[in-house]
């Protein structure tokens, strides 16, 4: 352990630092505590004294976007690395902040800036993923097997290395082709029985198929390695939740907030699952209206979609599972390039938390013909006060403050002022919206002060 917080110090106080040291530092830091603790002080001290330098920052910026970008921090990287000097370290880490942020071209330009400097598997590679999430699949195949026949060329071999098989894999379900990407990945395991990227797609499939058994394997499997691979435990403590087995669900968000303490969604998800470690449920429902909240704020974006279907949900401000659910299939092909594949998409990410695209729609009593029969809108309305809260699609936050405050149904808070509400202990402006939003769904706002 001292000879770890000795490496660690060494390695900080280099004036420069190249990938693989960086990656060394992100490493150790899993360690222990200490070490962690070292480890974000260092980052905090370094980030507030370049963010308030003047001059020349260069080669410290480097070294600092090196070490964050390592550490799964790709925004804070890319501002970073911008000022560092050219190379190909820097290049390649700015490539891949960019495909983690989903700027592609970006990502290409800076791969193409790498060279011959950097290690060619990981630019091949790269561009690959970056190719395929613009939908140039075929450049992507091409550019994939070549670079797979010139490496077995170089070195001797026949076999593909392992995330070939993965790549390819990809590619396949690209195209739609999920036999095929499956029979990748397995190949992909057989060569590297580690690889994360393959026993996250296989995960998935298999949580999609309702196999939770299978899923919960191949994502242990995910997470037992470094990098910290953050999707996978987020999906592992919402499969451990599922089964109340909070204790396992902690420790799966703990160790994403190990590798980064400030990510938003491993701390609500935590939050959730302490609270329902020490809360008593009298109804069975109040902790299923719960999960179901806390699936349908899940983003969009953490499933993988097609680059035209992200653009088009995007553009029709669907930001998140529970936004799917208040649109028809009718409703997404009428936009302008969304089809049937993208629909069939759009299905699958729901088909695998057990929804459908306009469940809410059908849940919720018809108002369609309110303005032609205002006997049938008071009607409406009355049934809307009554409505129990857990009938409600309310986040746990603002489930749980609106419980302090002993409201029992719909009506109740609607009688609610603004000022009442924002007075309650963790109750802010996002809270607010989130009512205003509920009550508007049913016909109702908010008392006037």
């Amino acid at each position: 352990m001292e000879q770890t917080v000795v490496d660690m110090q060494n390695l900080l106080a280099k004036e420069s630092l190249v990938m693989p040291e960086a990656q060394e530092l992100v490493r150790m830091a899993q360690n222990s505590k200490a070490l962690r603790d070292t480890f974000e002080q260092w980052l905090a001290e370094q980030t507030d004294k370049l963010s308030k330098a003047h001059g020349d920052i260069a080669p410290e910026a480097l070294k600092l976007g090196l070490v964050l970008a390592s550490a799964g921090r790709p925004d804070k990287a890319i501002d970073f690395l911008a000022k560092a000097p050219a190379g190909p370290d820097r290049s390649l880490s700015l490539a891949l902040c960019y495909l983690q942020t989903q700027q592609f071209d970006q990502a290409l330009t800076e791969l193409e800036a790498a060279g011959s400097g950097a290690d060619a598997f990981t630019v091949a590679t790269a561009k690959v993923e970056a190719l395929r999430q613009l939908d140039r699949l075929d450049e992507a195949e091409t550019l994939l097997k070549q670079y797979a026949s010139d490496a077995s060329a170089r070195k001797g071999r026949a076999e593909p290395v392992a995330d070939y098989w993965y790549q390819l894999g990809r590619i396949c379900e690209a195209r739609g082709l999920k036999e095929q990407a499956l029979e990748h990945y397995q190949k992909c395991l057989q060569i590297q029985e580690d690889h994360q990227g393959a026993h996250f797609r296989l995960a998935y499939y298999s949580d999609l198929a309702g196999d939770d058994e299978a899923a919960l394997e191949h994502y242990r499997r995910c997470t037992s390695a470094w990098p910290v691979h953050i999707n996978a435990l987020l999906n592992l403590a919402v499969l451990y939740e599922d089964a109340e087995d909070y204790d396992k669900a902690e420790a799966c968000l703990r160790k994403i907030l190990s590798a980064n303490p400030n990510h938003a969604r491993a701390k609500l998800y935590l939050r959730d699952v302490l609270s329902a470690e020490t809360m008593y449920y009298d109804e069975d429902q109040e902790r299923r209206l719960d999960l179901r909240n806390q699936i349908l704020e899940i983003p969009v974006t953490d499933f993988e979609l097609s680059v035209r279907s992200r653009n088009c949900l995007k553009a029709m401000g669907l930001n998140s599972l529970g936004d799917l659910l208040r649109v028809t299939e009718q409703d997404l092909l009428r936009y302008k390039n969304f089809g049937e594949t993208s629909l069939r998409e759009v299905r699958a990410i729901l088909a695998q938390k057990g929804l459908r695209l306009g469940q809410l729609v059908e849940d919720q009593p018809s108002r369609r013909a309110a303005q032609d029969d205002s006997e049938e809108s008071d009607t409406s309305s009355a049934g809307a006060m009554n409505l129990p809260l857990p009938e409600v699609n309310f986040s746990v936050r603002v489930k749980r403050c609106l419980e302090r405050l002993g409201m029992t149904t719909l009506g109740e808070v609607a009688a609610l002022s603004q000022e009442k509400l924002l007075a309650c202990k963790n109750f802010g402006q996002t809270s607010l919206d989130e009512v205003k939003s509920r009550l508007n769904e049913h016909g109702l706002d908010l008392a006037d002060a």
